[in-house]
Parts: C-alpha cells; sequence; structure tokens
C-alpha cells in the first residue's frame, strides 16, 4: 500500500520527469502559502507516520515472529 494518499496525507509529484524539479516547488510553495492544506495534510499524516514509527513496526514484528513460533501464520 502506498504511505501517501495524494491531498490527504501528502502532496505527490511525479519524480521520474523532466520537470519534477518544478513539480516540487510547486508542491512546497503551496505548503508554504495555504496554511488549511498544510494543517489538513499534518492532520491525514499522523495515523501513517503511528503506523510506520518504529516502536509500531518493530511491536507487529514480534507479534508475527511469536505466531509463527506458535506455528500460527503470520498476520
Amino acid at each position: 500500500a502506498d504511505l501517501v494518499t495524494p491531498e490527504e496525507s501528502g502532496l505527490v509529484f511525479a519524480r521520474e520527469t523532466p520537470d519534477a524539479a518544478e513539480q516540487l516547488a510547486a508542491a512546497l510553495a503551496r505548503l508554504i502559502r495555504d496554511p488549511a492544506t498544510r494543517a489538513r495534510l499534518v492532520a491525514g499524516a499522523a495515523p501513517v507516520a503511528a503506523r510506520c514509527a518504529v516502536p509500531a513496526v518493530a511491536a507487529a514484528m514480534l507479534a508475527d515472529f511469536a505466531r509463527l513460533i506458535e506455528g500460527r501464520p503470520a498476520a
């Protein structure tokens, strides 16, 4: 699954295109100029960041290892 949902948890740009730098600059300028968008994206990204934080990932991995040791499939 993608970590960023466009316009919900972040802004995206086509980094493999010739105008990638311009797209990135436009996205950054938008965030600088638009505090409402910035706040909305921060709020949308918070749950994603929590799921990807080291403690959450480590806990999920340990739970998978425990299930495997017990002979049950990992989630």
